[in-house]
């Protein structure tokens, strides 16, 4: 039986008022808070208040890099740091010459929403566009590039070694975390296979697991991956962990019926993750999933025309340039805000849901943002109350901005502002109606460009992620044989399967959530998507199956296999795929793999309605 469509997120003014479950973040938090509150607090000690707080925005690269292993988190923070930097001098120096600023913000914006996007790196591209709107509001203040520039990476860098005093306390806390997430993750699922909501806790699950594996493996040191050196005792104990929290799940995924056993199994390997320590490992042989693929093939995939990362682009390149040409010929003093507030709105890639619900929360939270700060320069805080007060809006911020994001705005607009207040020689007055004036711009302007840029959505998108899924399935279903299932392209064709059932999920998403064309025609076509997941991940749970069998069990068919005479099993999958992508009907696909002829005869069927 196919699930109903997953119903769409809430939005308006319900959505506003909701408080979100999410992992503690404390800890990120105060670590946020005293990368700016500690350099605005020195400056303000030695009489340079304003430089103290030009290092504070550098203090903000500690809002990356969250959740991953401590050796990539430094260079990741490094390389945010001297991007922050960059922005920040290149702002600076871009205001020397008449509309020369809108063209830098806009490119440093496009550039960024590019990387940020392509590697998955959070918070995303709206930092980047904000150091460099920075810039150009500190060449008011008769600011030197490189000495400016140089101050902000001096608060990376501090903000880099906050975020790594975890590493005395645990240096594989990030891993444990991921781990112990995963077996959580695994045990749901297990306990309702084949019941209710099982195809939502299925994906959770899959997802968990990715992320596990790569923390364990592609954001770890070269050497340990590549086996050059012996990775430590603590990881190798959670690789194995995974390994068989893997086989769990693989398991559940070929029985399709629930294991009593199972979840219990998977919940103990959880309670083995958040150790420090245990039992010494095993020493057990297996191959390791293969990480992300080369970084210019990721680039350089994010540049297809017609890629929604693609249109990503160009939605944050025309609403960037429109919004700054626009505030700064209506004479706003801080126009480069507006191009921030595009930036904010439409980097992230949402859906037309959450898009909408992101700029109407980014303006309310502006506005009621800047009315607090108003309330609060009446009291005329100075000196240490001052950084008090900074310090408190930015904690509360960071502990709400993934359960509540408007609450968030409002305090992430106090924080700026009461900064920008006590570091600039403006008027407080027309700094508060710039801010509020410049957000609303940025905000219409995106929701404006994006209403006429996605309404324009391929609507072949889907269908398209879906034979790219059952395409990538055909590829791993020929590498199921016992010599080739851990061999590079064995191992190639798994990771290639796995993030293409991800895109198909992601796609099916925001389409749901899309406008009601787009609404409409993901509603018909979930049966098919939920059946081309099922078939994804049982092409997935075989490979694995016959990794730990270690080619004793159905080896003698993997071998019949390679002498075949006959077209491959995989060849009813591709000529689905194909069916799929150009129309036709769905009969004479020819011979399929058994494990998956029930998933194969699930699609067929619902194409055929």
């Amino acid at each position: 039986m196919t699930p109903a469509p997953p119903r769409p997120e809430p939005r308006g003014l319900r959505a506003m008022f909701l408080l979100r479950r999410a992992p503690r973040t404390w800890h990120l938090a105060l670590r946020t808070m005293l990368s700016i509150v500690v350099p605005a607090s020195v400056g303000y000690a030695t009489g340079h208040l304003s430089l103290g707080l030009l290092v504070a925005v550098g203090g903000f690269a500690s809002l990356f890099g969250g959740g991953r292993p401590y050796a990539y988190r430094t260079r990741l923070l490094v390389l945010v740091s001297l991007g922050e930097a960059l922005a920040v001098a290149l702002g600076i120096w871009a205001e020397e010459v008449p509309w020369a600023g809108v063209l830098v913000v806009t490119l440093i914006a496009v550039v960024a929403t590019w990387i940020c996007n392509a590697f998955a790196v959070v918070p995303g591209a709206y930092q980047f566009a904000l150091c460099c709107a920075t810039g150009t509001a500190l060449h008011a203040e008769s600011a030197d590039p490189v000495q400016s520039g140089l101050l902000v990476l001096a608060g990376g860098l501090f903000a880099t070694l906050l975020q790594l005093t975890g590493a005395l306390v645990d240096r594989h806390g990030p891993e444990r975390q991921a781990v112990a997430h995963a077996a959580d993750a695994v045990a749901d699922f297990v306990d309702a296979v084949g019941g209710p909501g099982s195809d939502e806790l299925q994906h959770a699950a899959a997802l968990a697991m990715q992320q596990a594996w790569t923390v364990l493996v592609a954001e770890q040191p070269v050497a340990s991956r590549s086996g050059r050196a012996r990775p430590p005792e603590g990881l190798l104990r959670l690789r194995e962990i995974s390994r068989t929290l893997q086989l769990v799940l693989a398991d559940a995924l070929r029985r399709g019926t629930p294991d009593p056993g199972a979840a219990g199994r998977a919940r103990q390997l959880g309670w083995q993750a958040r150790r420090r320590r245990g039992p010494r490992q095993r020493g057990v042989l297996f191959a390791l999933p293969l990480g992300r693929p080369h970084p210019g093939r990721v680039l350089l995939t994010a540049l297809e025309p017609g890629s929604r990362s693609f249109l990503v682009l160009v939605r944050v390149a025309v609403a960037s340039l429109v919004s700054g040409v626009l505030a700064s010929a209506l004479g706003l003093s801080h126009a480069y805000w507006a191009v921030a507030t595009s930036v904010l709105v439409l980097a992230t890639g949402f859906d037309q849901r959450r898009t909408v619900q992101r700029g109407l929360e980014r303006s309310a939270g502006t506005v009621l943002g800047v009315g607090a700060v108003a309330l609060v320069l009446r009291a005329d805080p100075v000196g240490p109350v001052l950084v008090a007060v900074v310090a408190v809006v930015v904690y509360g911020a960071q502990l709400l901005v993934p359960r509540n994001y408007a609450a968030a705005a409002v305090l992430i607009t106090c924080s700026a502002l009461l900064m920008g207040v006590a570091g600039s020689t403006q008027d407080a007055g027309e700094l508060l109606l710039a801010r509020a004036l410049d957000t609303l711009i940025g905000a219409g302007v995106a929701l404006s460009v994006f209403a006429l840029v996605s309404r324009k959505t391929p609507a072949a998108w889907l269908p398209d992620a879906l034979a790219a899924a059952l395409e990538a399935a055909a590829d791993a279903v020929d590498q199921l044989t016992p010599d080739r299932v851990v061999s590079p392209a064995g191992l190639r064709a798994r990771r290639d399967l796995e993030r293409s059932v991800t895109r198909l999920r992601e796609t099916s998403t925001n389409n749901l959530n899309g406008f009601p064309a787009q609404r409409d025609a993901a509603e018909r076509l979930w049966p098919v998507v939920v059946a081309g997941e099922r078939l994804a991940y049982r092409v997935l749970a075989e490979a694995y199956r016959l990794e730990e069998s270690g080619g004793r069990e159905g080896s003698a068919e993997g071998r019949a296999r390679l002498t075949d005479a006959g077209p491959p099993p995989s060849e009813g999958l591709r000529r689905l795929a194909t069916r799929i992508r150009h129309g036709g009907p769905a009969t004479g696909l020819g011979d399929v793999p058994s494990f998956v002829s029930r998933d194969v005869g699930d699609l067929r069927r619902v194409l055929l309605v």
